[in-house]
């Protein structure tokens, strides 16, 4: 269910800095460079800290609420792209701000893979279902923002739907973990 989130922030970087440099092809490069250098800094470092973990579960709740509060600040972040006015740092700023929204995402997968392997399920398996559900719904959430989100609800909007979905998701994490 998170998954959806992951993408519908990133149609939504990609638009953002479209409309902002004016040219696509290059917002399209930031958006893209970025997200897969923070998914992979991400999985390296918080994957190192779900192996030591002796709770994953609450951490995997403190992940949930930080990919909420880091990509509302993203948002916010690159809105003020365009009262930067040293044209050289538009673009690093811009691979600085989205490689930050990418990088709790990058941690979902190592902690729910030690949560599998702390359980002792069929480990492989759970963990491919897993990567699988994870994977369509970024998909799904790619064809969400594209064709309902943003039409429909506009940027701000949309991202504040995902922040109450992800927050919501790490409460239900959370009491899961209690229980």
């Amino acid at each position: 269910m998170a998954s959806v989130s992951f993408l519908v922030y990133e149609v939504i970087w990609d638009r953002m800095l479209s409309l902002y440099l004016g040219i696509t092809v290059h917002a399209s490069t930031i958006v893209v460079s970025a997200y897969m250098a923070g998914l992979a800094a991400g999985s390296f470092f918080i994957g190192k800290r779900a192996q030591r973990s002796k709770d994953p579960v609450r951490l995997l709740s403190v992940i949930l609420i930080m990919i909420a509060v880091v990509n509302l600040a993203v948002y916010y972040l690159l809105l003020i792209i365009p009262d930067i006015k040293i044209q050289a740092l538009i673009y690093p700023y811009s691979l600085g701000i989205v490689f930050m929204s990418a990088f709790f995402i990058g941690g979902v997968m190592p902690v729910v893979s030690r949560m599998f392997i702390e359980s002792g399920n069929n480990t492989s398996q759970s963990i491919g279902n897993t990567f699988g559900a994870d994977t369509i719904g970024s998909s799904l959430g790619g064809i969400l923002a594209g064709f309902v989100l943003l039409g429909s609800f506009g940027m701000r909007n949309s991202i504040w739907m995902m922040t109450g979905l992800n927050l919501l998701l790490a409460a239900a994490v959370y009491i899961y973990a209690q229980g």
